[in-house]
């Protein structure tokens, strides 16, 4: 949808991306409807009724409901944009109006309309108004803010480069959470404030009526307008490649058959789920066969609860007795949000007697956000680990895209609190495609043993995309280790046979290469494609990824020699990208979501890979 110089998606009900050249003013404009456990019902959307009339306005009005065992709310949608001409320049008004009603009683923990800010804000300053009037200026957050950092809310000033903004609220009062903390690549503003009390009920016919309005001034100088898409390397070298493992679940032994193709992904690590308090021996003696086979060190979680001292003589115990090397143990206490100091200096002092030179870390089985309200001091443990994934709060395959950019300030802001040089001591894992249930969401004691349900993109091409991003982000932020996927199963590199999955393909050319450096690779999209830059001696090689549903046309920008390129996966249209070449300039065509190998060697050299 066009309004003048603004752009913007409608997308079942939510109004997306609102673009001006290429700064995004708003990313999200959506109703959310959340159960008494935090549980999104999302919506079923009808009666969609779209004008574009002329390239200065356009109006979109439409029916939803949002139905789930207790949950039934019906509203009415309405959105405006109209430019203008304004003193000094341009301007556009766009208008977000919802009206509902409960159909009957239920739970809520929120109801009502959303308003998410892009992550270019992040430590730009804005104008906050407040209910009675009074105004403060403030900062949106640089590292992740455990706290609300905006309350009171009646409306917002913000400012991108060569425009303004300001997003107005009506119906109730409003507040902005910082959304990286749940993996979410934003900062939302939402009613009700949490302050006011949650759950809360919607009565029986109880009418819910909020209003937006985001009023965009462009000065005279206006704003840049689109530019081309490139993938760019400068040269400069990040660090080795951290160390890369997957999960191992249940049972069953390792077949000869998958062994061999696990083999081929030269992990470092298999990582093992042991919950001390139920049976975890036979799944850690599997665990311990497998990586035997690999040839590879456990990663090894500790679930404990209660006598954590007696816990940990029980693993060592076991560990030794099946004569498989450890590379890192982390303690989960459970029903604690993170893993106390106390616990983790307890386990070390008895693990360090069978393995006296391994680190013994303490981590979260919740959210980032977890470990950032409760943060160790500095030093006191060896390692720090949490897991991430990217569906929390939405399951669409754009908000898997944007949430993507939170990963990087959720290292940046453990980096701040843990001191210089303790990223190394990161341990991320399990970083997973689907969905885990939040141990920790209201009325949660992070103990229940909530089923997790693999995501079918985990087999498509998206999901090989996503693993693009994943590996660049923490390879390029420099971690410790990485504990991506399950070896096998619905949530693995391949299925329980040892058919490979297609972003097997991602991890096989990671190993192939074998680099020694991971080359820092810059993005002008990051919601639409992506690279990994690795380099070994004379030679580098970027695997470069469509993060988008259209194709795309990618300029390479690099001071090495484009050598070739190679398919890692075809896209979900099953084309493959290919490299063009013209009068030196270097050109990807990426279809939707597929992944390409782009060889590189220094200038004046001969060959690829």
């Amino acid at each position: 949808m066009v309004a003048g110089p603004l752009r913007a998606l409608f997308d079942g009900g939510d109004l997306r991306y609102l673009r001006v050249g290429d700064e995004e003013v708003v990313r999200r404009i959506y109703v959310g409807v959340r159960d008494g456990r935090w549980g999104t019902v999302k919506p079923r959307v009808t009666d969609v009724r779209a004008e574009q009339a002329g390239p200065d306005w356009f109006e979109v009005s439409f029916a939803a409901e949002h139905v789930r065992d207790e949950v039934n709310f019906a509203w009415r949608g309405r959105i405006e944009a109209r430019a203008e001409r304004a003193a000094g320049g341009e301007a556009v008004v766009v208008t977000y109006e919802m009206d509902g009603f409960a159909r009957r009683a239920f739970e809520t923990n929120r109801t009502g309309v959303c308003v998410l800010h892009p992550l270019d804000l992040t430590g730009t300053p804005c104008m906050i108004e407040h209910s009675d009037g009074t105004r403060d200026e403030a900062r949106f957050p640089l590292e992740i803010d455990p706290n609300p950092p905006f309350t009171n809310i009646r409306a917002i000033d913000q400012g991108v480069a060569g425009a303004t903004a300001r997003i107005e609220f009506e119906g109730e009062v409003f507040e902005t959470e910082d959304q990286r903390n749940w993996g979410d690549g934003s900062y939302k503003t939402y009613c009700r404030p949490l302050a006011n009390g949650f759950p809360y009920w919607l009565g029986a016919g109880e009418r819910v009526r909020h209003r937006v309005v985001v009023r965009v001034g462009i000065g005279g100088t206006g704003v840049r307008r689109e530019r081309p898409a490139w993938l760019g390397l400068n040269g400069a070298e990040m660090g080795p490649l951290p160390g890369i493992g997957t999960r191992w679940q249940g049972r069953a032994l390792l077949g000869e058959r998958q062994a061999e193709r696990a083999r081929e992904l030269r992990l470092a690590h298999l990582r093992v789920e042991a919950r001390l308090s139920g049976e975890w021996k036979a799944e850690l003696a599997a665990a311990a066969d497998a990586a035997r086979r690999l040839e590879l060190p456990l990663e090894v979680a500790a679930h404990v609860a209660g006598d954590v001292e007696g816990a940990m003589r029980m693993l060592a115990d076991e560990v030794a007795r099946l004569g498989v090397p450890v590379c890192r143990w982390i303690v989960y206490e459970d029903g604690r949000p993170m893993a106390s100091e106390r616990a983790v200096a307890v386990a070390k002092s008895v693990l360090e007697r069978v393995s006296p030179a391994v680190p013994v870390g303490g981590g979260t089985v919740g959210n980032f956000t977890e470990l950032n309200r409760d943060r160790p001091a500095a030093g006191a443990i060896d390692l720090v680990a949490y897991p991430y994934n990217p569906q929390v709060h939405a399951t669409d395959d754009l908000s898997i895209v944007e949430n993507l950019q939170a990963i990087e300030w959720a290292v940046i802001t453990v980096g701040r609190f843990l001191g210089p040089g303790s990223t190394a001591k990161l341990a991320i894992g399990p970083v997973l495609l689907h969905r885990r249930p939040d141990p920790f969401a209201k009325g949660k004691s992070g103990q229940e043993a909530e089923a997790e349900r693999a995501d079918p993109r985990q087999r498509s091409a998206f999901g090989a995309a996503w693993t693009v991003a994943v590996l660049k982000h923490y390879a390029e932020l420099q971690v410790g280790s990485v504990s991506l996927f399950d070896l096998l199963g619905p949530a693995g590199v391949m299925d329980e046979e040892g058919e490979a999955y297609p972003l097997y393909r991602v991890f096989a050319e990671v190993a192939a290469f074998a680099p020694e450096q991971v080359l820092l690779c810059l993005q002008a999209e990051p919601l639409r494609h992506v690279g990994l830059a690795l380099r070994r001696k004379d030679r580098a090689c970027l695997i470069a990824a469509s993060l988008h549903w259209e194709e795309t046309q990618v300029e390479i920008r690099t001071p090495y020699r484009v050598a070739g390129c190679v398919s890692v996966v075809a896209g979900l249209d099953g084309r493959e990208g290919d490299l063009s070449t013209d009068g030196g300039m270097s050109e990807l065509r990426l279809p939707p979501y597929a992944v390409v190998r782009v060889d590189l060697v220094d200038a004046g050299e001969e060959g690829g890979r």
